[in-house]
């Protein structure tokens, strides 16, 4: 049936490429209609942003990859020697993860499942896995979960847009529509489609740095931006 709606429709299409469609793609739309098309095989790459790079220098001790996708930071910093768990709502990613070899990979819900207390020196956000939340009043409950698996003195490691630096005019109207309808601009609303399936519409939250930082403060944790790249930032949580 095309188009049909299908859960897990991301993790499909890693385990897609995982198991040999090596030019497979996955297309994210927007509700007004923008689509951005995306190569799979950008979740299996080894190497990191510019601003990606900075925050592997802050990661110590024992690490949870949150949303940890197709693996790529678990296998790195395993490589690396560094004891290292990865958690993800896809079973399908998980999954691929298993297959890579990757040591340690649990099915979580990083925004409300228990992932242990004082478990872990760092916690990696990559990819503007903050966007897990969905919309900004699920960040501080997100932060706070995570912060409670966080060890004294620990530490998340954050990449974050901030949309309003955009000069693409279709952003800017999405922008001015969501203004108008009272939302917060980062809060967007989109789908997954990929082989003729469909995900159900959800939010992804793109989340500026004075947020982020207004939100950390709330969960009296310590912030830092520690690298820019365009409009992506670097910034690093330390638990108090």
């Amino acid at each position: 049936m095309k188009n049909r709606v299908i859960e897990d429709i991301f993790g499909k299409a890693l385990l897609q490429y995982w198991e040999g469609d090596k030019k497979s793609v996955h297309t994210i739309i927007r509700e007004d209609g923008y689509k951005e098309v995306f190569k799979n095989s950008e979740y299996f790459k080894k190497t990191f942003t510019d601003n990606e790079k900075i925050l592997n220098k802050f990661a110590y001790g024992k690490i949870l990859d949150a949303g940890c996708g197709a693996g790529r930071c678990i296998l790195y910093f395993q490589n690396k020697g560094f004891k290292i768990t990865g958690a993800d709502i896809s079973k399908n990613a998980v999954k691929v993860c298993k297959a890579r070899d990757c040591n340690s990979v649990l099915r979580k819900d990083i925004l409300k499942d228990d992932l242990g207390i004082n478990k872990y020196d760092t916690i990696l956000l990559y990819g503007h896995n903050i966007g897990i939340a969905g919309k900004l009043k699920n960040v501080k409950p997100m932060l706070l979960n995570l912060k409670r698996s966080l060890k004294g003195g620990g530490r998340i490691l954050i990449n974050t847009l901030d949309v309003k630096e955009t000069t693409n005019p279709d952003h800017l109207l999405y922008h001015k529509y969501k203004k108008q309808n009272g939302k917060y601009i980062g809060e967007i609303k989109i789908r997954i489609e990929a082989n003729g399936e469909k995900s159900k519409w959800f939010y992804w939250l793109h989340l500026e740095p004075k947020k982020l930082i207004e939100i950390a403060s709330e969960c009296k944790m310590k912030s830092e931006i520690v690298g820019k790249s365009g409009s992506d930032y670097a910034i690093v949580l330390f638990k108090k």
